[in-house]
């Protein structure tokens, strides 16, 4: 069906190609019979290989790529109560609290623990104000108690608020570890590894972003190799467990990386 909207002016055109003054009309950069002229093709191809080239000779010689953050390391061994002594920000209290306490079974007998809250509310996630980083390693280990019916924890990373981060857990429920972006307020699952996760004991989980490619380990193994563009700037980078679980944390490690190219890097270039 043609579009009978007809925009104002002098630069109006009606739906036939017919302009304001009766004129037929010529579009910009094509040829009488309507196709694209070859000299704007060839223009364009060799506007997008040149930033193409420019982005990959960067990437090579590290051009513009700021230095890493030094890695930083929490073992939750402090004698405090509270996690944002220790550089946290948490966020909505309905999915529960977090606290410094003793622990029988974690380093140095004390864990980071978030408490159980109300069913059905958003999760729990406790940001670090410092690094932000979007290319970088992250290890944590956690645990979730069996007296709940939901039970997983993992970590989020490229954190730009509460709608919008990568998130990677371990779940004792569904029996498997995940990788997902959530995206203004809606998870959308990358990928689900088939795994025993038993609740009560310890999950080694480690994450590697770097540019578009994630790779997840889950108790020294590779469960997850897997591209995504969806988030690619730098983010905060945090732990999450779900509302109505109990979920501890024996320690976070955070390494930042040299910056490579994204796809989205090369936007930039092409405006």
């Amino acid at each position: 069906m043609k579009n009978t909207t007809v925009p104002t002016g002098d630069q109006a055109r009606s739906s036939d190609g017919i302009d304001a003054d009766g004129k037929e009309a010529e579009r910009v950069g094509a040829a009488p019979d309507g196709r694209p002229r070859a000299s704007l093709v060839a223009t364009m191809a060799a506007v997008l290989a040149a930033a193409f080239a420019v982005a990959l000779a960067a990437e090579w010689c590290g051009v513009g790529a700021p230095a890493a953050d030094a890695a930083r390391r929490w073992t939750f061994v402090d004698e405090v109560k509270s996690p944002e002594t220790l550089g946290f920000r948490t966020h909505d209290a309905r999915g529960g609290a977090w606290v410094l306490d003793e622990h029988a079974a974690a380093t140095g007998a004390r864990a980071l623990v978030n408490l159980a809250g109300a069913p059905g509310e958003p999760p729990a996630i406790a940001v670090l104000d410092r690094p932000s980083a979007r290319d970088l390693e992250v290890d944590t280990r956690c645990m979730v108690s069996p007296d709940l019916p939901e039970q997983a924890c993992g970590v989020v990373f490229r954190y730009v608020d509460a709608k919008n981060y990568y998130l990677s857990r371990v779940d004792a429920v569904a029996g498997d570890v995940s990788l997902s972006v959530v995206v203004h307020g809606r998870e959308q699952p990358l990928v689900r590894a088939r795994a025993t996760v038993r609740p009560s004991v310890w999950q080694d989980l480690r994450v590697r972003a770097v540019a578009d490619r994630f790779i997840v380990e889950w108790n020294g193994r590779r469960v997850i190799d897997v591209p995504d563009v969806s988030l690619g700037a730098a983010g905060g980078v945090g732990l999450w467990a779900r509302a109505s679980c109990v979920a501890y944390f024996d320690e976070l490690e955070v390494r930042p990386l040299a910056a490579r190219l994204h796809p989205d890097d090369l936007l930039p270039s092409l405006l």
